[in-house]
């Protein structure tokens, strides 16, 4: 779990093996994004590793950005069946 682009990627640097799924949240401490925080952890892991995109943004541009990045995106509040089957889509 990390809370800046600087934790993620000391996450995704010590894993000890592969990470299957990345989900961020859209906002993270100060001015970070999910979306730059994926980016970096795919830097780090030297591959696209699916992802998902957690917010309550419905502003367009956040979608279209998220998409344009190769990420999944679910709307606040999360229903867990919903949730769950992403996860499980994105996982294979």
């Amino acid at each position: 779990m990390a809370a800046t682009i600087e934790e993620a990627r000391q996450v995704a640097a010590a894993a000890l093996r592969p990470i299957d799924l990345i989900l961020s949240d859209w906002r993270l401490r100060g001015d970070e994004d999910g979306i730059a925080a994926v980016r970096e952890v795919r830097r780090v892991l030297g591959s696209t590793t699916p992802a998902m995109l957690i917010t309550g943004e419905t502003s367009g541009d956040v979608a279209k950005l998220a998409h344009q990045s190769g990420l999944v995106v679910m709307y606040k509040p999360l229903r867990p069946k919903e949730l769950l089957r992403v996860i499980n889509r994105l996982s294979r």
